[in-house]
């Protein structure tokens, strides 16, 4: 595994080190789509030999079970995809990588240990890679004492009884955008993710959140659901 710190470049360690070796075909594996259409422009350019392919369910990707097909004539081929979608090409031999592999269970990672060739990358490995061998570590005191990263705060949120102004309109997330809202603004942070248990209370929230921005506190936001 390659352990690296949020914002050291993984992605671009990888793609020199798959640039340098140039196996004939590889898949990178990453929990989500997003992450998958960005690796693949990112690593496509380091391997300009290879063919890329996005595959997944989605319409602008190729769907799991035409890959073999769209690959058997080709020598060379880079293939990005999430890790519902490498259940169903993992019978493809090839160099896979597996992204943020701290979101890997302990099923597959036993079916990874049968790989022949294999990278795992993360940032906050947890236990069950224990076992797996490291190929290099880079710690985040060490990131941000060299001033490779910024340093960070944590802070702890009390939470107490949301009132509701009345010149909101409340909804399911009112109280939630009220205290997230007014968290960042005293803070100061700029960014925030948000986890919710699906794209549509994702949908609800980015547009409850704009709403109570802009009504409340007078601001205009940007709020895009990541999938």
């Amino acid at each position: 595994k390659l352990k690296l710190p949020c914002g050291m470049g993984k992605t671009l360690v990888t793609a020199q080190f798959l640039q340098n070796i140039s196996p004939d075909r590889v898949i990178i594996a990453s929990p989500l789509r997003i992450h998958a259409t960005q690796t693949l422009q990112r690593v496509s350019k380091f391997m300009p030999n290879h063919v890329p392919v996005l595959v997944d369910s989605d319409s602008d990707a190729r769907p799991a079970h035409m890959l073999d097909e769209y690959i058997k004539d080709k020598d060379k081929v880079l293939i990005s995809t999430t890790y519902d979608s490498y259940e169903l090409i993992k019978h493809v031999p090839a160099f896979v990588v597996f992204d943020e592999a701290h979101n890997l269970n302990e099923e597959q990672l036993d079916e990874i240990e049968d790989l022949s060739m294999s990278l795992l990358l993360t940032a906050t490995p947890p236990n069950l890679l224990d076992d797996v061998p490291t190929v290099f570590e880079y710690g985040m005191r060490a990131a941000i004492d060299n001033k490779y990263i910024c340093d960070y705060q944590i802070h702890l949120p009390v939470m107490e009884e949301v009132v509701i102004p009345v010149e909101l309109e409340r909804h399911d997330h009112t109280p939630m955008c009220l205290f997230l809202l007014s968290g960042m603004l005293e803070t100061g942070a700029a960014k925030c993710i948000v986890y919710l248990s699906s794209q549509g209370e994702c949908r609800d929230f980015t547009k409850e959140f704009a709403t109570v921005a802009r009504e409340y506190h007078g601001i205009d936001v940007f709020a895009k659901v990541i999938t």
